[in-house]
């Protein structure tokens, strides 16, 4: 469960990053040297691959859900790239 320092560090770095128009990446940093400094168990690399950007379900780290994996889903998303190709 999240504490009062929790909050306060979020905020701080929050603060630095608006008043030095940081970048996401930055930003993100900062957040994995904070939790880092916080907890020697801490995995950077899987926060930061958790922090990128997922276009499609199947590159979420856990695959695509029951429920994008239905034949209609992938129809569809093939009927996309088919579209996409063709322009």
């Amino acid at each position: 469960m999240f504490e009062r320092r929790h909050y306060e560090a979020i905020a701080g770095v929050m603060r630095v990053a608006t008043k030095t128009d940081a970048s996401r990446d930055e930003i993100v940093n900062w957040l994995a040297d904070m939790f880092a400094e916080d907890n020697g168990r801490f995995n950077r690399a899987r926060f930061l691959d958790a922090t990128r950007p997922k276009l499609w379900p199947t590159q979420c780290a856990g695959g695509p859900t029951d429920a994008m994996a239905t034949p209609a889903v992938n129809d569809n998303v093939a009927k996309v790239g088919d579209v996409a190709a063709s322009q």
